[in-house]
């Protein structure tokens, strides 16, 4: 699992790149990559994911998010 947060009121991150990566959850997972509020440009390309979960959940508030080209990915709910 991958998680992506900041700890400060309206805080913001950004310009994350996650590529070329195999991701293989279990059971207990929420997703394999949660994006918290805040995020901005974020790519998301060219990763393998398996397992029991096998999505990419993107919070309200998060901006300019590019996923593609992702083998095995499920859509979120």
């Amino acid at each position: 699992e991958l998680y992506f947060t900041t700890h400060e009121p309206q805080g913001h991150y950004g310009n994350v790149v996650v590529r070329d990566n195999i991701f293989v959850t279990g059971a207990n997972a929420s997703h394999a990559i949660l994006f918290h509020p805040g995020g901005e440009a974020i790519m998301v390309t060219d990763n393998v994911f398996s397992g029991e979960k096998r999505t990419i959940q993107v919070e309200p508030g998060c901006k300019d998010i590019t996923i593609r080209d992702n083998l095995g990915l499920e859509e979120s709910k």
